[in-house]
């Protein structure tokens, strides 16, 4: 059949992506196919198999070759006038779905101002009363989860009305997968800054709060010095820093919430009273055995490291009391110098500072890229990463010197 030929050109010239003139002539091809839709409509897609297979929905289009051409020419509109003049509004509310989500741009994600969630609710209005508006509803759906000014109550609202209208609709698993969703308990932690002042209380914000009864803060002290670059978020460095653990919670917090919809989302917060020196494991658990506990690592240090480039490859190197400012004489610097090729290994440096807590490093090839400092007293300040790129600007700006 002509139909099926022109149908097979234009996905050809489809597929030729980037081509406007191959694109054009898709648009003619697909146009030919179309030219006689009630003929169509009189063949099967068995009459074409292997070519063509039926699917699960194609009975509400009477198994006819018809929306199989229309849907690879995304001829929606034209699909859902035939069926609407010949009385299967099945069919019709389908195409017009399909158009409506892929021929029509979203003008605005705001509900209250956007032209597409008009269209769908128009169609909604129109075929409201059919199984196959369920199909509009997950639309929708889609739509509102997206929307700034659509509350998670509204979201779930519409959801379960959508399900006590049309929940017999075979796709409205999507919209049962959503509630659950929107009803998963959840909570992020946020520590803020990884470091720490000794002494000082530190508040700790709690987001995303969601569906759950109890959370609790523990924080216990680590065997580790600052350097550890254990990621306690991650299972294969958790099962080496979990033995580092010191028994016995150093603080234990809990907040609790009672009398919420599974579905609401707040916000509180929390404050760690002020700690002495050290390296800490922050671990949040909840009363919900399928929520995972969320862990940090908190650096308490009295410590503060600043480092400066200057001309001729030549590093200062500054380590003074975080509180007071006052320099920090006889402290330890250990500087890492990464490896250049494939086959080395970096290095490192270590440094003494002098009685105005500075020291110097004059390097080579290898950049320094990392440092570490500590004392005999203070050893838990994070290994933290140093630019020493130099560079100025000449008087007459004829460029960087």
């Amino acid at each position: 059949m002509k139909a099926v030929y022109a149908t097979v050109l234009g996905k050809l010239y489809e597929q030729r992506s980037g081509n406007d003139e191959a694109k054009a002539t898709s648009k003619r091809w697909f146009a030919v196919a179309m030219e006689q839709p009630a003929l169509l409509a009189q063949h099967r897609c068995v009459e074409y198999e292997p070519a063509v297979v039926e699917g699960v929905d194609s009975k509400i289009f009477n198994d006819d070759l018809l929306h199989v051409v229309g849907m690879e020419a995304k001829a929606y509109k034209a699909l859902q006038k035939y069926y609407e003049s010949k009385g299967n509004r099945s069919a019709a509310c389908i195409s017009a779905c399909l158009g409506l989500r892929y021929g029509q741009e979203i003008d605005t994600y705001e509900k209250r101002k956007s032209k597409y969630l008009q269209a769908i609710d128009s169609l909604i209005r129109k075929y409201g009363d059919l199984s196959e508006a369920g199909e509009l509803a997950i639309e929708r759906s889609l739509f509102l989860l997206g929307a700034p000014d659509v509350t998670a109550e509204d979201n779930v609202n519409y959801i379960n009305y959508a399900l006590n209208k049309w929940g017999d609709w075979p796709r409205m698993n999507i919209l049962r997968n959503r509630l659950n969703d929107l009803r998963a308990p959840r909570f992020n932690i946020n520590l803020g800054d990884c470091m720490l002042l000794p002494h000082t209380d530190r508040m700790v914000r709690i987001n995303f709060i969601r569906n759950i009864g109890t959370l609790t803060l523990n924080i216990y002290r680590l065997n580790v010095e600052g350097d550890c670059s254990l990621n306690p978020e991650e299972p294969d460095d958790w099962a080496l820093l979990k033995g580092k653990v010191v028994p016995g919670a150093v603080q234990t917090l809990v907040k609790r919430y009672v009398g919420q919809p599974a579905w609401k989302e707040n916000s509180d917060s929390l404050i760690i009273k002020g700690l002495p020196v050290g390296v800490y494991l922050v671990e949040a658990t909840t009363d919900n055995g399928k929520i995972q506990t969320q862990r940090a690592l908190l650096n308490v240090s009295g410590l503060y490291l600043m480092a400066q480039a200057l001309p001729e490859k030549l590093m200062r190197f500054v380590v003074a009391d975080a509180t007071s400012g006052e320099a920090v004489a006889g402290a330890h610097l250990r500087i890492t110098l990464p490896a250049i090729y494939d086959n080395e290994k970096e290095q490192t440096v270590g440094l003494t500072t002098d009685k105005n807590g500075e020291a110097y490093y004059k390097y080579g090839k290898r950049t320094p890229n990392k440092a570490f400092v500590y004392t005999d007293n203070d050893k838990a300040f994070r290994e933290k990463s140093i630019y020493v790129n130099y560079s100025y600007w000449t008087n007459n700006n004829d460029g960087q010197g």
